[in-house]
């Protein structure tokens, strides 16, 4: 089969390539230390990993037409030699970026495009512009609503791959200010990144509402565990915990501020992983010095340099993991208050008090997260990772998701939604706004940019796979 033939020929040829750019930067590291050269030989081996998942999904597909795979092995190719320029950077290699990353980039690109010429292949023809309509969708049960809008599960007709699809009322959107939509659509395009983060495939639009279509998370978040009993246990905790700092950090390194973590949105997988979610209120371009003044969040975990009207940055979001993490160990809420006004009092002036049970690790943690001054805060200041209280975490087996979830939910089949409030799903799955008569004509060229594909998810049809029950 002649597109088979090419296709392996391709990726051994990635493979040579990869290797060769190996040996050639191992030449200029005499004079560095030797766990930098370890950290390279991780980078190049999970590197390889990916290039022999995506053959394999490849060979997996070859029955469909070319045009299926494109993307994958174009955006892959082009994600590959992204892995390694970001390598480069993170030691400030310099004297091989020139040599190496910014000279190849262009060949790379080059050599991909010549062979998706060579396979009859045009890298820039998007395949699934026609999913990005409501009608292709059938609505099974409402998951989650909020002001803008609800979470609804949805079927992609007649393919049984599930989503969960995310309709605002434009209306409301325009009232509250477009850029904190955008924002959102930034950071979920930017969580691709992270396996720890909520990922969106596609966003797409009607004369009335907004639609992001992600990744279904059939494991309920852990509000809802919490309720069903009570505290965590200190192994679960942990590992939530260290799954949480992993997806924390990498927004941080991008220049996000999240500034709404709270049990509501952090999801669990079908395997048991944790995920943040709903981005709504977060803040890009936080790098260096810059600093944000906006006064939002959820009351009981909202930092106090928030409430007091200060500038802030990342530490507010470690203030946060605090208030959420004292929960998840005690059941119980370190600020208190009859009303707003009281808990933004006590989460300026008290201190938390411990029950006499929590171990000293655990106590410790919780204080250095709920201190008060921004600029000593553990989690921006300090390494978190080596707390006494992740002691049990791998690292980097837990980056590579390698470490066993602690709980793993029991489902049956892909769009099983057991772990979702039975009051939600009862709910008629829908989208219509009762409230449009009021809201008059809308500048519809706001939203000109807003429908799009995520192209690190280019074929988010074939992402639903394995077995359930």
């Amino acid at each position: 089969m002649t597109i088979k033939r090419d296709l392996d020929d391709f990726v051994a040829g990635r493979m040579q390539s990869l290797a060769g750019k190996h040996l050639q930067i191992q030449a200029h590291f005499d004079e560095l230390p030797t766990w930098i050269q370890r950290d390279l030989d991780d980078t190049v081996a999970w590197i390889q990993e990916d290039l022999k998942r995506l053959d394999s999904h490849i060979q997996r597909h070859l029955e469909v037409p070319v045009d299926k795979v494109q993307h994958d092995l174009y955006e892959t190719s082009i994600e590959i030699q992204r892995d390694l320029q970001d390598w480069f950077a993170q030691w400030d290699l310099d004297f091989i970026q020139d040599e190496t990353a910014a000279d190849s980039q262009s060949d790379w690109e080059e050599e991909t495009w010549q062979t998706h010429s060579e396979l009859g292949m045009n890298p820039t023809a998007p395949h699934c512009d026609d999913s990005m309509a409501l009608e292709n969708f059938v609505l099974h049960k409402v998951l989650g609503r909020g002001y803008f809008g609800k979470v609804m599960l949805a079927e992609f007709k007649g393919s049984g791959v599930y989503f969960s699809i995310k309709a605002l009322n434009k209306g409301k959107v325009l009232a509250h200010g477009i850029q904190y939509l955008m924002s959102e659509k930034s950071v979920l395009t930017l969580a691709a990144g992270s396996p720890f983060l909520g990922h969106l495939y596609f966003t797409f639009q009607t004369s009335d509402t907004l639609f992001f279509v992600m990744e279904y998370l059939n494991g309920g978040d852990l509000f809802f565990h919490k309720e069903q009993i009570g505290c965590f246990d200190l192994i679960s905790t942990q590992f939530y915990a260290a799954e949480m700092i992993c997806g924390l950090q990498f927004l941080h390194r991008n220049g996000v501020i999240y500034r709404d973590l709270k049990p509501e949105n952090v999801m669990l997988d079908r395997d048991g992983h944790i995920k943040i979610v709903d981005f709504g209120l977060s803040k890009l371009n936080m790098l260096g010095d810059e600093r944000a003044k906006t006064f939002c969040g959820t009351p009981h975990y909202i930092a106090p340099e928030i409430i007091l009207g200060q500038q802030y940055f990342s530490p507010v979001d470690w203030w946060s993991f605090g208030v959420l993490l004292f929960e998840m160990l005690t059941d119980l809420r370190p600020f208190h208050g009859a009303n707003k006004k009281e808990v933004y009092v006590s989460v300026c002036m008290d201190i938390p008090k411990y029950p006499n049970w929590i171990n000293q690790e655990s106590k410790d943690i919780m204080e250095k997260l709920l201190e008060k001054d921004p600029n000593h805060r553990l989690g921006t200041f300090g390494n978190i990772r080596e707390h006494p209280f992740f002691e049990s975490i791998d690292w980097a087996k837990l980056e590579r998701r390698e470490m066993e979830p602690p709980f793993k939910p029991e489902l049956t089949n892909p769009k099983d939604c057991r772990y979702f409030d039975e009051e939600l799903l009862n709910e008629t799955p829908k989208v219509s706004w009762g409230d449009s008569r009021n809201i008059g004509p809308m500048d519809q060229s706001a939203f000109a940019d807003f429908s799009s594909m995520n192209p690190r998810f280019f074929s988010p049809f074939y992402l639903q796979s394995g077995d359930y029950g």
